[in-house]
């Protein structure tokens, strides 16, 4: 059989990862290097946004708070070299998880991980930043009960791993239970994250009558409600009920992981490849900058439709597939940097009236509700919509390109940084006209060109990466799989 680029894939005897049977005639537990190499990008992901954090403030927008005595942009550019690295190895590579007859050493570094990333937070929060107020208000006790306690239970987690199921679930209730809290504790700040407070904005706009799309004064700052329609709608249900908005993102993030869950459920795969990738979705949910970016950002439902996309093609469920990522799509304008891959595999080997049907749902479901709210008021919709990539390429073009957005180092190119992104555009467009042959090929170039592509914008930002982690496992159980060839009918 072939992977992505048509290569022969070596049979189980041949393959490096393989453990030989021991004495008993089972393979003695072995970590697989796939599964630590996953956790790795999840802690290595982690790690690089820790530097520079952010202080809110009393009167005035949050600062940008070394924690290291290391240039930011020494400290990205080496972290996303190392990040794009570890991810091109695990899509290129042909070794095989190794199969083991226990998985608890994979709950333990599951754990492991887990442990060292709250270690990091506390002593980053320790270190100046502080809890958003918590110590103000519940006092130092009211944190250093829970504290304690959350350690205490992650040592006798350590000591005793449930089975894989039962500690997924403890993970997800734990990063569930951590993100409620948050709703209830930590009161919204606009100086510090105006992400929901814009979305309420043009909500109570929409319905007195007006484009939601309008700038909006918070005292500190003013900011436009930029977010595609699909992003602004899906806060709908909790503003009519009079609910706090971020419940749309926590619910997403949460139906991310579970459809994930589900889907490896139902490939076919080793329990050891189904049990490392389920804990591995329980270490994304549970970090804690993705307990951030799901309270104070505005991508899960980009995250969702996106990563569904991948899913429902390896499913060979072409026209939902279309149908999603019109959402993702209509959602985030940075759903086009996928596009190329997922073109070639459109028009490539299918007949031409089956692509142009996929493209025209895309286009459709995309393309009416921009429409709706275009022709309802052009001028401010463009300019709300426009307003983030244009502030940040007049930065750059402006020779500020040392912003803590902008921490790679080629941002000093400046306005030339555009040839930049279309150089990547067209080397994803080329290797997937040329080499795409698999499921996990496309999910490979799609997540490399996702990740290309955000490294060498104007605007970088942990939220804007997080996809390409859940596309790494969603390639690692498609790959297990082996759902190989590309599927041609809906």
């Amino acid at each position: 059989m072939s992977d992505f680029s048509g290569h022969v894939r070596p049979t189980l005897a041949e393959r490096p990862g393989h453990t030989s049977p021991g004495p008993s005639g089972v393979p003695g537990p072995r970590l697989p290097r796939r599964f630590l190499l996953l956790l790795g990008l999840a802690l290595l992901y982690y790690v690089i946004n820790k530097h520079p954090q952010y202080q809110p403030q009393e009167h005035e927008l949050s600062a940008p708070v070394p924690l290291l005595p290391i240039p930011i942009v020494v400290w990205h550019t080496i972290g996303w070299l190392i990040f794009g690295t570890g991810l091109w190895t695990l899509f290129a590579s042909r070794a095989e998880w190794a199969p083991s007859a226990d998985d608890v050493p994979l709950r333990r570094s599951a754990l492991a991980t887990l442990a060292l990333a709250f270690a990091i937070e506390l002593v980053a929060r320790l270190s100046g930043v502080g809890f958003f107020g918590l110590e103000q208000r519940v006092g130092w006790a009211g944190l250093l009960v829970p504290g304690t306690l959350g350690l205490l239970a992650l040592a006798a987690l350590l000591r005793w791993p449930p089975a894989t199921p039962v500690l997924t679930l403890l993970m997800l209730a734990g990063g569930l239970g951590v993100r409620l809290s948050w709703l209830a504790l930590v009161p919204p700040d606009p100086k510090h994250s105006d992400n929901m407070f814009v979305i309420r904005g043009g909500f109570e706009r929409l319905v007195a009558g007006q484009t939601p799309y309008a700038y909006f004064d918070f005292g500190t700052h003013t900011n436009p409600m930029p977010y595609l329609p699909w992003t602004f709608l899906s806060y709908l249900p909790p503003f009519l009920a009079r609910l706090d908005l971020r419940v749309t993102s926590i619910v997403l993030s949460l139906a991310l992981v579970l459809l994930l869950w589900a889907l490896f459920r139902a490939l076919p795969m080793s329990p050891t490849v189904r049990n490392g990738l389920v804990l591995v979705l329980g270490v994304l949910y549970a970090l804690p900058l993705s307990i951030s970016l799901d309270v104070q950002t505005e991508f899960p439902m980009f995250n969702l439709m996106l990563v569904l996309t991948f899913a429902l093609i390896a499913l060979r469920r072409l026209h939902p597939a279309a149908v999603v990522y019109g959402v993702a799509l209509g959602a985030m304008p940075v759903a086009l940097y996928t596009v190329a891959p997922l073109l070639c595999f459109t028009v490539r080997g299918r007949p031409w009236r089956q692509a142009a049907s996929l493209v025209a749902i895309v286009l459709v479901v995309a393309g009416v509700p921009v429409l709706a709210f275009l022709f309802w008021d052009p001028h401010a919709f463009l300019w709300a919509v426009s307003y983030v990539p244009r502030e940040a390429w007049k930065s750059l073009d402006n020779g500020h390109w040392d912003t803590p957005f902008t921490p790679i180092v080629w941002h000093r190119l400046g306005g030339w940084l555009r040839a930049v992104q279309v150089a990547w555009f067209l080397v994803f467009a080329t290797l997937a006209w040329q080499r795409l042959r698999t499921v996990h090929g496309l999910i490979a170039l799609a997540a490399g060109s996702h990740l290309a592509l955000v490294l060498s914008g104007p605007y970088v930002g942990p939220h804007l990466v997080q996809v390409v982690l859940f596309l790494a496992v969603l390639g690692e159980a498609v790959r297990a799989a082996e759902v190989e060839s590309l599927p041609r009918s809906a």
